[in-house]
């Protein structure tokens, strides 16, 4: 080794020697548990709103979630980084398609609600029926604080007394059964803290299976607009596309009324509904009510003598009813049974046929979880 290549070799020793000696201390630090300490920095304050400085006005996803009750109108203070929900805790109105129906407030779960529905008509000499009808409603969220999809796949068998026709055509029959099956596709999307919406598709086949043709297939739909006014009023405004053979859109909407949690008044056409609280008693709440409906269906059908033929069925309602339901937005058995005067009773056959059965009451009982 030469003379001139020693001052490099000492500088190279020196580095590899520094180097040794600073991971021997640091390996020293870890096996004893030990770590280096630092002066805390605290995180920055939120921004008035909920936001963080520099932010774009959004929670990150590790903000406090929206408060599941969240009222614009409320006297209670709500978090201060909580945005507004873009999800309602529950519906507004009851689904325009299922008679009586009441919402209930649900956590999100994937089954949603079961329910069974009973109905008679007294056949009060000419026109009865005897209907039951079973669905299940199921949630499936699609996107973060967005309102679930809520699928209803449903089947009802409607069971009819009379009317007592003969083989010819201008006499009207009925067969004995009817059934309808449908997947009701809704939406209730929260486009503001005080506006939202109810929209909702449903196909099904509404036969007697005895003629099921290309009209057997109908297609129902509805669209609604909601807009808290105040703490008390809703505005409802839309239409419901019932897809009969005779009668196919209605408008829809009116006010509701909330005065106190003990009293709902839904003046809503076609389906008024004013509620009050009774009682409760243990967990349960009691409440009675008094409405109406635009009631009946359509379906395809084979007449007495085989022809082909399709017949809608629409009657006029007016109902008073009891119910129960868990207190507390517990979760648990729910029900109501109703009885009713039912006017203006008509059948409406394809073929031209046109008849009136005379007026009958009512009983219907519903079961839900």
């Amino acid at each position: 080794m030469s003379l001139s290549q020693g001052p490099v070799v000492r500088i190279v020793l020196c580095a590899a020697m520094w180097w040794i000696v600073g991971a021997a201390q640091v390996g020293a630090q870890g096996s004893s548990g030990s770590s280096p300490s630092y002066p805390a920095t605290p995180p920055p304050a939120p921004a008035p709103g909920g936001t963080s400085p520099g932010g774009s006005g959004t929670s990150s996803p590790g903000a406090t979630p929206p408060l599941p009750d969240w009222d614009p109108y409320s006297t209670t203070p709500a978090v201060p980084s909580a945005p507004a929900p873009t999800t309602p805790t529950q519906p507004i109105t009851p689904d325009p398609f299922m008679p009586g129906a009441t919402p209930l407030v649900q956590s999100m779960r994937f089954l949603q609600q079961v329910r069974f529905e009973y109905t008679f008509l007294a056949p009060n000499s000419d026109l009865g029926l005897n209907q039951l009808e079973l669905f299940g409603t199921f949630s499936f969220p699609f996107a973060y604080q967005v309102a679930p999809l809520e699928l209803t796949p449903g089947f009802a068998v409607q069971y009819w007394d009379g009317p007592p026709g003969t083989v010819a055509l201008s006499t009207p029959d009925l067969p004995s059964r009817t059934y309808s099956a449908y997947l009701d596709i809704g939406w209730r999307p929260q486009l503001t803290p005080n506006l939202s919406a109810e929209l909702g598709v449903r196909p099904g086949v509404y036969t007697d299976f005895e003629e099921t043709n290309s009209d057997s297939i109908r297609i129902k739909g509805r669209g609604l607009a909601l807009y808290r006014y105040s703490p008390q009023w809703q505005i409802v405004a839309g239409v419901l596309y019932l897809d009969r053979f005779d009668v196919k859109i209605l408008p829809a909407g009116g006010l509701i009324w909330t005065p106190t949690p003990d009293v709902r008044w839904e003046i809503l056409f076609p389906q008024p509904r004013l509620a009050q609280r009774l009682t409760t008693w243990g967990n349960t709440q009691w409440w009675w009510y008094i409405g109406g409906e635009y009631g009946g269906d359509a379906w395809t059908i084979e007449r007495a003598n085989g022809a082909r033929d399709a017949v809608d069925y629409d009657d006029l309602r007016l109902i008073g009813g009891l119910e129960f339901r868990p207190a507390g937005g517990l979760q648990g058995l729910q029900g109501q049974i109703e009885i009713g005067y039912i006017f203006d009773r008509k059948l409406k056959y394809v073929s031209g046929l046109r008849y009136k059965p005379d007026d009958t009451i009512m009983l219907r009982v519903m079961l839900m979880r």
